[in-house]
């Protein structure tokens, strides 16, 4: 399963059978079948006719509205109601302090775990002074993963959370070219953060589409 992912604000997305079309200027520029797609996301200001969105909604396929820069604005899904006793169960779930612990728990352990090896595998294509430097933050990163385990409240889950994203793009900036630098982010936005760079903008959408396979 695929996410087909519009950034053109000139784009229009139409169903042509059982296949959803982009289309610029008339020409058509991609087609996917419905059976493939698993979730859409429209970024900017490209158009999407009602056959269309009936199409995906009929097949539930999720469809995930953005701003140009990568902020989310909305979702579009099929009509729930037909699992009541599902949700009733998610919201006795969310109440669960324990549960709530435990999942916390659980991803940003995982989200430790993949920036660990994403600056091993980055650093190891990097000059070698650097990758001194990372070696020293890819170990307090496997330090900071343990701590998650002995965290007693989400609130110290989510504070080494943070200790963690500034140890990694402290390091991880070191890596980038010039022309991709940041310096970090500005308070705004619907999750309370914009991205002051095309680097942030493309994890944010990165985050978005993994989401919505998830979800």
């Amino acid at each position: 399963m695929a996410t087909l992912h519009v950034l053109r604000p000139d784009a229009e997305l139409v169903r042509r059978g059982g296949r959803i079309e982009v289309r610029i200027n008339g020409k058509v520029r991609a087609s996917a079948p419905l059976t493939l797609l698993s979730s859409v996301v429209i970024e900017g200001r490209a158009d999407i006719s009602t056959a269309a969105l009936h199409a995906l909604l009929r097949e539930d396929i999720p469809v995930v509205f953005m701003a140009t820069g990568g902020e989310v604005m909305g979702r579009l899904e099929a009509d729930c109601s037909g699992s009541v006793a599902l949700r009733q169960r998610q919201l006795r779930r969310s109440l669960d302090p324990q549960f709530c612990l435990d999942t916390t728990r659980a991803i940003i352990a995982g989200k430790i775990r993949n920036q660990r090896v994403l600056l091993t595998g980055r650093s190891r294509r990097s000059p070698s002074g650097i990758k001194v430097d990372s070696r020293a933050t890819v170990d307090g990163l496997v330090r900071l993963e343990r701590r998650v385990g002995q965290c007693e409240t989400v609130a110290s889950v989510v504070g080494v959370e943070g200790a963690a994203s500034a140890m990694y793009f402290s390091a991880i900036r070191k890596m980038l070219p010039v022309s991709l630098h940041f310096e970090g982010r500005i308070r705004s936005g619907l999750d309370g953060w914009r991205p002051r760079s095309g680097v942030k903008a493309g994890r944010r959408r990165f985050l978005v589409v993994d989401l919505t396979r998830r979800l």
